[in-house]
């Protein structure tokens, strides 16, 4: 609806021009007035549209020309009108140039946006799998971690239970030899069993303070 009211305002200002023009005397230029639709023609979708209205207008300033009653010398009138119809195509030419860059310069600025948009979507995929990835990592070195904390804490448990059976053992050889040597008056012998456990139980000492050397990161 615009762009038919658009087309409507030029020709009705066209046929009005040419109007006043085929009634005003040669030596006065109302005709000047058609630069005004085709200045509207810069609205218009068509690319040459501009040139098409300025080629209708400098046909009737001709027609206006012969049409017109008379008032200067032709030949002055005529020089005027066709300096006008020059004036006409070099404004079209001029619009019909600056829509172009101006069709250019929109479509480019639409591929850029476009791309950009592209862009910024592969972006937030990448910026996804990246965190997923450390997310997956960061389960992993919680399972490590749990993991050897597990190992860990059965080592502790099994040091526990054996360093409480190295006890056991001590206070039953304790009890053997007071037993022996209250039935005999001497000891049984039991001095190489002794060293066997004490030296279990500095292993056992040992391996308890000794640090982990595992990487847990």
């Amino acid at each position: 609806m615009r762009l038919i009211s658009l087309y409507g305002l030029i020709a009705v200002i066209i046929i009005g021009v040419y109007l006043v023009d085929v009634q005003t005397a040669l030596g006065f230029t109302p005709w000047l007035f058609y630069l005004v639709p085709i200045g509207l023609t810069y609205l218009l979708p068509q690319i040459y549209g501009p040139v098409a209205i300025a080629s209708v207008c400098a046909a009737l300033l001709y027609i206006g020309f012969l049409m017109s009653p008379p008032g200067v010398p032709e030949r002055f009138a005529l020089a005027n009108r066709s300096m006008g119809a020059v004036i006409f195509l070099l404004a079209a030419v001029f619009l019909t140039r600056y829509k172009e860059l101006n069709g250019r310069l929109r479509e480019a600025t639409d591929q850029l946006a476009a791309e950009l948009k592209e862009r910024t979507r592969d972006l937030g995929l990448a910026v996804r799998d990246l965190r997923r990835a450390v997310d997956d990592r960061y389960r992993a070195e919680q399972g490590v971690r749990d993991a050897w904390a597990e190992v860990d804490q059965r080592v502790q448990e099994r040091m526990h239970t054996l360093t409480e059976v190295n006890v056991s053992l001590r206070e039953k050889i304790a009890l053997l030899e007071s037993v022996e040597t209250r039935l005999t008056g001497r000891g049984l012998g039991m001095a190489g069993l002794k060293a066997d456990l004490d030296e279990v139980e500095a292993e056992l000492r040992r391996l308890n303070e000794e640090p982990n050397h595992h990487d847990r990161a």
